[in-house]
């Protein structure tokens, strides 16, 4: 994993090696070394930028800084370029160019058009000191993180909010119309951070920052183009896809995980992982690690076993545990800085060890599969092109077809007739929630609805952007570095514009991906039709750890004000005290009183922030 910090001083007074230093201090899980500071200076302005890892401007690594001294640019990223080879022979350098000399060239040749011409997951951040001005890109599906703040004349952005925080530019103010959009797991602002004042460059926009202003704009989107035929038949090319997807994620210097659940998309991750390593035998060494649930609902070891039959990878399995949570609770609120606590983290702290042993530094996850290959809106489109009665024997029934294809408009007068509330929240939500959640944003005219439903999840929701930042930077508590063969814009965009009639949502789900992959599959996979209860696991895991977290949880705090804006707090105990007293609750009330406890504890904990900038503040003074 990589952080990077740099602050730039518009009035050219000089950055102080102290600042940046606590901004790369403060990540330790991001790598072993930090490097820097790198210093710019010049008439207008003067820049530092720090950079932590265990090895910067390796070939297959994400750390990467240079800089161009003729042109007076700099470049700093967290970055794995997939078609770097490409662009060096492009450019005009040697083959085995170093990123930061590739992105150099690049921003010199493009400029900003340079992101779009960028094949992976990247944050990466830019000083033009002959335009005086800041350029910086982050990959189309957000998968790595990047923030930013103005603070008078300065400018900061990073890697993590802390960062920014320790640095001294914002407070550890929390921001209250996030905070409602993670209560009830809706997200709608692409921008906005858990805190105030810092600010997130948004998936696939570009970041142009000057002494008197900043915007973001949008470089990439899915094109719009029919799928080429290529001379093979739609599961050839979707398989070919997704191979190359897995393909070049994997790394040929050190062992790569792979995350195996047993589910479709981790399936044939492996699957094709497996096929990759084994027509590459002295290039790859690969594995499988899985999580086990034994007895609950949740284990997967049945489908995992038979996959691994059919494709003999190494597996690392990590039992279920469901105690020891309460410790690493404010632990990952603080790596993400966010509320958001993993509930499967004390398996993650288990398979940290194994990692370590094994010397892994990628993950290959099947994470996004289920949203990238999402069919919603394939019925409404057959529908509406005339073949209604093909959905008859897909569904089972007309009131099944009429819920998918009914217009939104017409269903809420439907409920409103009946008397059914309106209210899109629950109702120990404040009922002042509304006035702080943006409106959806529109997605583009004369898209079909399949691809208005992809369009709004890769481009317009905030909730989607931010899991994967969170994955790639929470993930990072296992010291790898995660990749997402589902995330790939060769994929996407096929998938993007696959007519509905090719992805009709038949039963089972996920037609692209079982045509593909049926001759890879084990039988009990390819008929695999239900998906993970991970309910029962969740709800024992909150349990546990509830004597240790409950006294914190009802506690008075300072934060009240702000908890009365986001939940009716007569209703969201009555929740709360429920959920405890009832010895098997459901995971239809334990999700909501997860969420109800995430943000009471991260509101409590916020103090760290301050208490870690006295420190630094005391280091200082004693230098």
């Amino acid at each position: 994993m990589t952080a990077f910090g740099a602050i730039v001083d518009w009035t050219a007074k000089p950055v102080s090696r102290h600042e940046i230093g606590a901004m790369t201090a403060c990540v330790p899980h991001r790598g072993a070394r930090t490097f820097g500071p790198l210093m710019l200076t010049g008439p207008r302005a003067c820049v530092a930028i720090g950079l932590r890892c265990d090895a910067p401007d390796t070939c297959d690594g994400a750390a990467c800084w240079g800089q161009d001294d003729a042109r007076r640019c700099a470049v700093v990223a967290d970055a794995v370029i997939y078609n770097r080879a490409h662009l060096a022979r492009t450019l005009g350098l040697a083959a085995d160019a170093t990123t930061s000399d590739v992105l150099l060239a690049a921003y010199a040749k493009w400029r900003e058009g340079l992101f779009d011409r960028l094949d992976g997951d990247f944050a990466i951040v830019i000083w033009d000191g002959e335009r005086n001005t800041v350029i910086a890109g982050r990959d189309p599906f957000g998968v790595r993180t990047l923030y930013f703040c103005v603070s008078g004349r300065r400018f900061f952005v990073a890697s993590e909010v802390k960062q920014i925080i320790l640095a001294g530019a914002a407070e550890a103010e929390p921001d209250p119309v996030r905070l409602a959009e993670f209560l009830i797991d809706r997200g709608n602002d692409l921008e906005r951070s858990f805190f105030r004042n810092v600010a997130r460059v948004k998936p696939g926009h570009t970041l142009i920052v000057h002494p008197q202003a900043s915007r973001q704009e949008r470089y990439w989107e899915p094109p719009l183009c029919p799928t080429a035929n290529c001379g093979t038949t739609r599961a050839e090319r979707f398989r070919a896809l997704l191979k190359s997807a897995v393909a070049k994620r994997m790394v040929p210097a050190g062992p790569t995980l792979i995350e195996l659940s047993g589910g479709h998309d981790s399936s044939s991750i492996a699957a094709l992982a497996y096929e990759i390593a084994s027509a590459h035998s002295a290039s790859f060494d690969i594995a499988a690690i899985s999580y086990t649930y034994p007895g609950l609902s949740a284990d997967e070891t049945t489908y995992i076993r038979e996959l691994l039959r059919v494709r003999p990878l190494k597996w690392i399995p990590i039992p279920c545990k469901t105690s020891g949570y309460e410790d690493l609770w404010e632990t990952a609120m603080w790596r993400t800085d966010s509320p958001f606590a993993d509930l499967q983290r004390p398996m993650r702290a288990q398979a940290e060890e194994r990692a370590h042993a094994c010397g892994a530094r990628v993950l290959l996850s099947g994470f996004c599969g289920d949203e990238v290959l999402e069919d919603e809106g394939a019925l409404a489109d057959l529908f509406w092109s005339g073949h209604f009665l093909s959905l008859m024997p897909e569904q089972g029934s007309w009131m099944e077809v009429a819920r998918q294809v009914t217009p939104n408009a017409l269903k809420f007068a439907y409920r409103k007739m009946r008397g059914r509330p309106s209210q899109e929240w629950p109702d120990w939500a404040s009922a002042n929630l509304g006035t702080l959640l943006p409106s959806p944003h529109p997605a583009p005219s004369g898209l079909s609805h399949v691809q208005a439903h992809l369009w709004r999840w890769l481009a317009l929701h905030s909730r989607v952007s931010w899991a994967t930042g969170w994955y790639a930077s929470g993930t990072s508590g296992l010291d790898l570095e995660p990749r997402f063969p589902f995330l790939d814009r060769d994929l996407f965009s096929y998938l993007f514009n696959l007519r509905a009639a090719e992805r009709v949502p038949l039963r089972p789900r996920k037609q692209p991906l079982r045509g593909a992959m049926r001759n890879d599959w084990p039988a009990i996979i390819l008929e695999r039709t239900d998906k993970t209860d991970f309910g029962s696991y969740y709800t024992r895991v909150l349990k546990n750890a509830w004597p240790a977290l409950r006294g914190r949880v009802f506690e008075r705090n300072s934060r009240m004000e702000l908890l009365g804006v986001l939940l009716d707090s007569e209703r969201s105990e009555a929740l709360l005290r429920g959920w405890e007293a009832d010895p098997n609750p459901s995971y239809a009330i334990t999700y909501p009183v997860w969420r109800i406890v995430c943000i009471k504890l991260w509101l409590s904990s916020l103090s760290r922030y301050s208490e870690e900038r006295a420190r630094i503040a005391a280091g200082k003074a004693e230098c």
